[in-house]
């Protein structure tokens, strides 16, 4: 049962990835630019920064999705 995260976590981890592409795949260096943000507590805050560490691993990364306009 070790990688279980929950839907909160995982959502804000990807939306995170979708506003900033400042993460990298070292957990303390992704813990240092989420201190710019606020959380619950710092539990949040590092799982939050190992999910992101393991979706770089994994390729995993979310890409942002194209609006299309009328003219499209």
């Amino acid at each position: 049962m070790g990688r279980i995260k929950s839907m909160h976590i995982k959502r804000a981890t990807k939306s995170l990835m979708l506003e900033k592409d400042g993460f990298s795949g070292d957990f303390k260096e992704n813990k240092k630019v989420l201190e710019a943000y606020t959380f619950p507590d710092k539990g949040t805050r590092n799982k939050i920064a190992g999910y992101i560490v393991r979706l770089k691993k994994a390729g995993d990364v979310p890409k942002p999705r194209s609006i299309k306009t009328e003219s499209e």
